[in-house]
């Protein structure tokens, strides 16, 4: 043996060692049979950790067994599936990974869902269904559980949270969750499911309260954990999805969780009567702890949550004063670390340890201070706050902290970069890194891009900021997405499909229009950044058009500026072929688009979550609530794209 396979015989020897007396106190989780996503998975994700062997040179072993245990990464592992880089995976995650973690807990083995490339359409909307009252709130997210192998009509669902006041059956009723299965319909009855529209799977009303936050799943999708926001009295639900009896049949007809059905439901009062408006629970899958921030600046623990008699821990420290009288944002949980990371109205970014120890930034924001959650990277040991209006009050923008000391420094501004100007009151949603960024890693860290809607001030306009090496370089502004100033936009999503790689993001108005011929609205939008950096937005209503300026119309195709001028107030009919009339301008058909397209959403669009990868026609979707205005509202979404296929 040389002396290079001595040292690392050793080194892993040690490292499991080490490694299960790290975890040997977890508790054991059940086999995984699906794949939760929710709005968790798209606050903590995770770049490349690197090989095992990259690991114990670096002596960084044990972060990597910690992220390599953590739930979350292997599910975005396994959806990910990046064939691009399918060698460098292979090493990534090889035998060690299970030989660490077969004493400690049953290894996930999913089977990867096939790709097949086809023929680039544009979005197309499959269903829309009523959620009553009110549609999902802003910047927050359905959730989605679907089955391994091949998906199914029947096990897969999503789940919307509706953000109007819950009212029991009869005249007037209206549900504070609904699930939906059979997804895979569309209006022409083509889909794998039976029937042009999706199945109400279960519709609840457990009190008076609203659900304006996002609801989080359980590994098996058998459970639910929600806020209901009450004034004074908000409560964590911990719902078991009924499998018998009647479960409610739509929005405004539903059932009570254990009353002619064998569902269960949960309600813990947050300690103290107090009120959340803003924080989604966030549910460590590994110790089974949810984490609730109130709108009096403290931050609330649970456990167990989904595997026993779900409770509020009081003492030891908890609940825990983050910062008083302030907005707490989401909180994220960092199983490298053992830290969460929460921002707040105040514009202030705080963690706090296991034992209720708070460590805070300086301050980061004006206006309406820090509204999203954070974006955390475990594997690059980065945290992410967007802010919509900067501590000086002249910019939306992105800071970056480094947590790889184990936390973040007191008083600390991070590293930031500045995304157009500022708006006291439109806030800053998450973006989200592309696939060259979560497929890069290691040491000395990973480079790609992060993609975010900035400028909150004026015109949402999309950003690519460079990453090279963990460290952020100058954005670059893309395409304006809007002709309103201040109109913000909706979180960023990725999917990557190889060769191709999706990010998704809506405005709320006057943006691409609605069909052609219709008054100009909100749009949804997908750019494809596999290898460049979008240039060309949507069409735009009432916007000023140089000669040889470019847009994606709203069929997906490209056209240029033949003759300038100001564009109408509605879409027009686009031609495939020749000249298209608008008003004064005069556009150019010049060819389809490399994918990207838009889509009519006249109110604009909540948080987007991504259901399958997969080869059957219609099952490979993104879903999204509708937010309150005029048009089509207070909907439930699902929506096709073929490049997604």
């Amino acid at each position: 043996m040389n002396s290079q396979n001595r040292y690392s015989s050793m080194s892993i020897a040690g490292v499991v060692f080490a490694c299960a007396a790290l975890l040997s106190s977890q508790p054991s989780q059940s086999q995984q049979i699906g794949f939760p996503e929710d709005w968790s998975h798209r606050h903590v994700v995770f770049s490349n950790p690197g090989t095992y062997r990259e690991a114990i040179e670096n002596g960084s072993s044990e972060k990597w067994v910690r992220i390599n245990n953590d739930p979350r990464f292997i599910m975005q592992r396994m959806k990910r599936n990046a064939e691009a880089s399918a060698s460098r995976s292979q090493e990534t995650f090889a035998a060690p990974v299970s030989e660490l973690r077969a004493p400690l807990r049953t290894p996930v083995r999913l089977p990867l869902r096939t790709r097949k490339k086809i023929q680039l359409a544009p979005l197309s909307r499959d269903w829309s269904v009523s959620l009553g009252a009110a549609g999902v709130a802003a910047g927050q997210y359905p959730a989605i559980f679907t089955s391994s192998g091949t998906p199914s009509c029947t096990a897969d669902f999503a789940a919307y949270g509706v953000n109007a006041a819950g009212a029991p059956g009869g005249p007037g009723a209206q549900a504070n969750i609904v699930g939906f299965n059979q997804l895979y319909v569309n209006s022409t009855g083509g889909g794998i499911c039976t029937g042009t529209a999706p199945t109400v799977y279960f519709s609840y009303f457990v009190g008076t309260g609203t659900v304006q936050t996002s609801p989080s799943l359980s590994q098996d999708g058998t459970k639910i954990a929600y806020i209901e926001t009450v004034s004074g009295a908000s409560k964590l639900h911990v719902t078991t999805i009924g499998t018998t009896g009647s479960n409610g049949t739509s929005a405004t007809s539903p059932v009570v969780p254990g009353i002619g059905n064998n569902a269960a439901d949960t309600a813990i009062p947050l300690n103290g009567g107090v009120t959340v408006s803003v924080s989604s629970p966030f549910v460590d899958y590994i110790d089974d702890i949810a984490y609730v921030g109130d709108d009096n600046g403290i931050l609330h623990k649970f456990t167990p949550v989904f595997n026993g008699t779900p409770a509020e821990v009081i003492g030891g420290g908890w609940p825990v004063t983050v910062d008083s009288g302030r907005i707490l944002t989401g909180p994220v949980w960092d199983s490298v670390t053992s830290k969460v990371y929460v921002g707040d109205s105040a514009g202030i970014l705080s963690s706090v340890s296991t034992s209720g120890t708070v460590t805070s930034s300086g301050t980061l924001a004006a206006g309406k201070g820090i509204v999203d959650a954070p974006l955390l990277d475990s594997g690059s040991e980065r945290v992410y706050v967007f802010v919509g209006d900067n501590a000086g009050g002249t910019a939306s923008a992105v800071v970056q902290f480094n947590i790889s000391s184990g936390n973040i420094t007191s008083g600390g501004t991070g590293t930031a970069e500045t995304l157009g100007t500022s708006n006291t009151t439109t806030p800053l949603y998450i973006g989200m890194f592309d696939n060259t960024y979560f497929s890069s890693g290691g040491v000395p860290g990973p480079t790609g891009n992060l993609y975010t809607c900035g400028n909150t001030g004026g015109n949402p306009t999309l950003y690519q900021i460079p990453i090279s090496a963990n460290a952020m370089q100058t954005p670059v502004a893309g395409p304006v997405l809007a002709n309103v100033a201040g109109a913000g936009c909706s979180p960023v999503s990725e999917n990557f499909n190889s060769p191709d790689d999706w990010i998704f993001v809506a405005v709320p108005s006057n943006s691409c229009g609605a069909t052609s011929g219709a008054t100009a609205g909100g749009c949804l939008m997908s750019f494809n950044v596999a290898s460049v950096a979008p240039t060309i937005g949507p069409w735009l209503p009432s916007t000023a058009y140089a000669l040889n300026d470019e847009v994606v119309d709203t069929n997906g195709n490209i056209q240029k500026v033949f003759t300038a001028g100001t564009s109408g107030t509605s879409a027009p009919s686009w031609n495939t072929s020749g000249h298209t009339g608008d008003g004064p301008v005069v556009w150019d058909y010049v060819s389809a688009s490399n994918g990207q397209t838009t889509a009519a959403q006249p109110t604009g669009t909540s948080g987007i979550v991504i259901d399958n990868v997969s080869a059957l026609g219609g099952t490979s979707n993104i879903y999204f609530g509708t937010l309150s205005g005029t048009g089509t509202t207070n909907s439930a979404v699902k929506m096709t794209q073929a490049g997604l296929q």
